[in-house]
């Protein structure tokens, strides 16, 4: 697909989202954003009143995203959401509101500003109407886009598309149309990387090596025997001193168990790898002074392209590969040949990108089904990170996997597997645990730094609260039932406890001492070599995954609690809600006062323009301090001063949800909590979340029955989650594509 047809595709999305279309302007843009600024607003964002320090009469007709195209963003983002003008102010009417966006969206679109590449990020995704999305109005047809999956954004870290671990591999919403100069430039670097490690060092360096090797074994044998000499004339001038006698003995052993190590590891020696290293057909293929034989071509070749594209290669493959591996020897010599040959292997599209274009089936409707290779490498893909097992690669040669059911089968296999531990997938549930890692965002929990100096004594491994937080989920998982109210609910918790270092215990954090790890309040415990695990039942002071250490950690500051960032992730990843960014306009910072509360402190947040936002997010993240910014229960609020201690106050509540059962005051997160889990909306939002993280696209009108179809599986299952991915990963915006030309 060309960058033309992209952009076509994008516009298109924009028009399914949003439901307008850009119209051709009849004046110029500048006349139309001036006559509507000054009939909506520059009465409070004018040149007199400057409501939140932001300026609409001067607006620049700039749209990069220097300064004045954030100002741009800010003002279409807050146009699309009904924020701007305020309710309580004289209103737009639809046609001039949708004509004013339309014109803005154009003009960044005329700038050659990917404003449509940007609003696919996921937290861009609640922007399309929930209602509508359940409503049961929109038939579809639903389907993606054609599409080009990276394998994996982290290009330098554990997940690299060229790590030789097989455990790393794709990650949500990463697929894109191509690559800039710095991503190539750090796949050539890890390229490099993993050319060095498969053909290992040359005969000549392990030589060099190994003199250095003898050498430094030979002077620290020289220097103990002549420490023992030394030690020798000593006790021979004085036979009587005991002590002396000791110590040369000491030296005497010493000197024998050196030897004694030194004939051990010389069956190790650097030069003694070249044996095995004779075996390795890369490394024979560089350090070789003839052309090889086209039978270790061949090796090499087939060798080599299993390890890039993560499948069997055919014939042509290997032919067209071995031809290169010679081409190669011949223009460069066979060390610079060989790896020039290898790295051009891991740098072919198909080593970097999955491919999912619709070579399937064509519909009357223009849709495209994907092919059965293509549905074998995503279904594969959509729950592991490796290539099709030896099952799907049996259906594919049967040409079965076009059948639903047959998807299905495959489906619920892989994900039985992955979660109960059967079968080759021991228990890894990769991709599905890491959706709810990504979802809850607890992950982040040991990049925030804490000051030691406001809680003494206190210092878990955070490392260890989110591992505590995978075991709760993947206990969730097993039992499969109603599984989005038991994260939300359950009295349940995984705690590791390291008794031989006190100050790393994570049960502090649960306020649970060692004595209570013994009382009823303890279902099982696990002693392993790095201390003991417990199942402990928490008594009615947590509920569920936002009252784990983990979480409360991740959504909390270096110093603080946050409850505008916690409000944030509920109003969002619950109730759907849309926050806009802050504007760069205004100052967020909460003010330092050593005698005031965190809930007062945040009085600030309480103006008029503020409230917008933070009277939706606030009271959701002030339900939490019954816990502070470690994650540990407390009734008490220790001040900025670091020595007073005042009362906790917890009341919260649900405001501008869009239903008014759920709207209300709680008296604290575990109320609140219990409300949340039991609203259909909280339910169907968890369900468009599972939708945006296994189809990596947030979703479209379009996609209406997708969603309806996978919500309803979950509910007759009973809040399954195995049928719940079922239904997204058997469904028609999973399996077909239609391009837009």
């Amino acid at each position: 697909m060309n960058i033309i047809q992209s952009t076509m595709l994008l516009a298109w999305m924009t028009v399914a989202t949003f439901g307008f279309a850009v119209e051709e302007p009849t004046t110029t843009f500048g006349e139309i954003v001036t006559k509507f600024f000054k009939n909506n607003c520059v009465s409070c964002h004018g040149e007199k009143k400057q409501q939140g320090d932001l300026t609409l009469h001067d607006m620049k007709m700039e749209f990069d995203m220097a300064e004045a195209g954030q100002r741009w963003m800010t003002v279409l983002t807050q146009l699309e959401n009904g924020e701007m003008p305020p309710s309580d102010k004289k209103q737009p009417t639809q046609t001039e509101r949708l004509k004013i966006i339309s014109e803005i969206r154009n003009q960044f679109q005329l700038a050659g500003n990917p404003i449509e590449h940007l609003r696919s990020a996921p937290k861009y995704g609640n922007y399309v109407s929930h209602k509508e999305l359940f409503s049961g109005e929109h038939k579809g047809p639903s389907f993606s886009r054609p599409r080009i999956w990276r394998i994996s954004p982290y290009i330098d870290g554990k997940s690299s598309p060229f790590s030789l671990s097989q455990s790393e591999g794709f990650k949500d919403f990463a697929h894109m149309w191509h690559l800039d100069k710095p991503t190539i430039e750090l796949l050539m670097i890890k390229a490099n990387a993993l050319v060095e490690q498969q053909i290992g060092p040359s005969e000549a360096l392990l030589k060099t090596q190994d003199e250095i090797w003898v050498k430094q074994v030979l002077s620290k044998r020289r220097n103990l025997e002549n420490e023992v000499n030394a030690q020798e004339l000593i006790v021979a001038k004085s036979p009587s001193n005991a002590g002396q006698k000791k110590k040369l003995d000491g030296l005497v052993k010493q000197l024998e168990r050196n030897l004694a190590t030194d004939f051990k590891k010389d069956r190790k020696r650097p030069y003694n790898r070249l044996s095995g290293l004779q075996k390795n057909i890369f490394w024979r293929l560089a350090n070789i002074n003839e052309m090889p034989k086209d039978l270790e071509l061949h090796e090499a070749a087939e060798s080599q392209l299993k390890t890039a594209l993560r499948r069997k290669p055919t014939d042509a493959d290997i032919k067209r590969i071995s031809a290169r591996f010679k081409s190669s020897i011949i223009a460069y010599g066979n060390d610079t040949g060989t790896r020039l040959t290898m790295i051009s292997i891991l740098m072919m599209p198909e080593s970097i990108y999955r491919i999912e274009l619709g070579l399937g089936e064509k519909m009357p409707d223009g849709r495209r089904k994907l092919s059965q290779q293509e549905i074998a490498y995503a279904l594969a893909y959509a729950l592991t990170d490796a290539g099709p097992d030896k099952e799907i690669i049996k259906d594919l040669s049967d040409n079965k996997l076009s059948d639903p059911d047959v998807i299905s089968s495959h489906v619920d296999r892989i994900y039985e597997s992955a979660i109960t531990g059967d079968g080759k997938r021991k228990g890894k549930a990769e991709r599905v645990l890491r959706f709810f890692q990504e979802y809850f965002a607890y992950g982040s929990a040991p990049e925030v730094f804490k000051d030691g100096t406001r809680h003494p004594g206190h210092t878990p491994r955070p490392s260890d609260l989110v591992k505590d937080t995978d075991m709760l989920i993947m206990h969730v998982l097993n039992e499969d039932r109603d599984v989005l109210r038991q994260l939300l609910t359950t009295d349940i918790a995984y705690i590791r406890y390291v008794p031989a270092r006190p100050g790393w215990e994570t049960l502090s954090s649960y306020n649970v001492n060692k004595k209570m790890a013994k009382e009823e309040n303890i279902i099982s415990g696990e002693k392993n070599k790095n201390g003991q695990r417990y199942v402990l039942r928490l008594n009615g002071q947590r509920s569920g995954i936002l009252t784990q250490p983990s979480w409360l950690t991740a959504h909390s500051t270096n110093f603080d609690n946050d409850p505008v960032k916690r409000g944030k992730w509920i109003y969002e990843h619950l109730l759907g809600g849309v926050i806009p960014d802050v504007p760069i306009t205004v100052d967020a910072t909460v003010p330092e006062d050593p005698d005031k509360t965190l809930r007062e402190r945040f009085n600030k947040t309480g103006e008029d323009y503020c409230m917008k936002c933070h009277g939706k997010m606030n009271p959701l993240g002030m339900a939490f301090e019954m816990f502070d910014d470690v994650g540990r229960f407390r009734e008490k609020e220790l001040l900025r001063d670091n020595k007073t201690f005042v009362a906790v106050n917890s009341k919260g509540g649900i405001t501008g949800s869009g239903i008014a059962s759920l709207d209300g005051p709680v008296e604290n997160a575990l109320e609140l909590l219990v409300k949340l889990a039991d609203s259909p909306r909280v339910r169907q939002v968890f369900v468009r979340h599972a939708f945006r993280y296994w189809m990596g696209r947030n979703e479209t009108l379009g996609d209406s029955p997708t969603l309806m179809a996978a919500d309803n599986a979950y509910v007759e299952s009973g809040g399954s989650m195995k049928a719940l991915v079922s239904s997204l990963l058997s469904s028609d915006s999973f399996l077909y594509r239609k391009d837009f030309n």
